[in-house]
């Protein structure tokens, strides 16, 4: 069976957070203090900014 558009782009999205997921842990990991998580920082900078406990992935292509 034929992928259809949708899947096309949403593959494509998938393999785009794949690519960026090295660079961007690098350069988050750089720009917080040493050992801590940025992932967990942006979590909760999201749950002060809007009142909801959004989980973050570096897997996501909608985190970047």
């Amino acid at each position: 069976m034929a992928l259809s558009n949708r899947d096309r782009v949403g593959r494509g999205f998938e393999f785009l957070a794949e690519g960026l997921a090295p660079f961007v842990n690098a350069r988050m990991t750089a720009a917080v203090s040493e050992g801590a998580d940025w992932i967990s920082i942006m979590e909760a900078r999201e749950q002060t900014k809007n009142g909801g406990a959004k989980k973050f992935a570096v897997n996501d292509p909608g985190f970047f």
